[in-house]
Parts: structure tokens; sequence; C-alpha cells
């Protein structure tokens, strides 16, 4: 089983709801650019942008190992603790967290949440 954050909008209701997992995120280790401008974190890749350069210096100034270990370092703490950073930064834009729902994927969270907003668990 998987938890997923169930977070509402401001002034929104359930059906405007996102679901953010917990745990893991492999699109944020592999395709952190991406995977930051899809969730709209735009201080958060500038952030990284910045780190991947002074990576990148170093590596000019001759320090490769340092370099790519520090290049490499935002992918791996992305992937660990992008959901969680996703979830952050929606409540700091006024989504309010309306609790967790389980289930063994997305599809099954979202129908699951459905159901109790429903009535029916």
């Amino acid at each position: 089983m998987r938890y997923y954050h169930v977070l509402i909008p401001p002034g929104g209701t359930g059906r405007e709801a996102v679901l953010v997992k917990e745990g893991f995120s492999w699109p944020a280790l592999f395709f952190a650019p991406l995977w930051l401008a899809a969730k709209r974190m735009w201080r958060q890749m500038a952030v990284f942008a910045a780190w991947l350069f002074v990576a990148g210096l170093l590596t000019a100034w001759g320090f490769e190992r340092a370099g790519g270990a520090l290049a490499v370092l935002p992918f791996v703490l992305l992937g660990f603790e992008g959901n969680g950073l996703h979830a952050g930064v929606l409540q700091r834009r006024g989504w309010e967290e309306a609790g967790l729902v389980a289930g063994a994927n997305l599809d099954e969270a979202e129908l699951r949440l459905a159901r109790a907003a429903a009535g029916e668990l």
C-alpha cells in the first residue's frame, strides 16, 4: 500500500484535490528539471540550477570527483525528498492538507477518496 497526502486548493472543494505520494519519486530522480517544472517549483529549480553550476565550476577547476559527486547529489535528494517538498510547496501556497488516503496505486487511492467523499466508506 502507498499513502497519498490529500491537498485541497484554497477555496476549493474535494473535487479539485491533488494526491501527493509519500516516499521515493523515480521521476524526480531521473528527470529532475522537468519534474520541477511540471510541479511549478521555480525556486527549487533555481537552487537546482545553481547547485549544478557550482558542480560544473568545480569540475572545470580540476576537482572532477567533487564536481561529479556534487552534480549527482541533487538528483538523489530530489528522489528521496521530492514528494514531500512538493506537498510543502503546495501548503505554502495556501493548499490545505485534508488527510491521507491509501491505495495500491494512484487510481485506487483516488477511488477510495471519491468513495469517502460520497460517504460510502
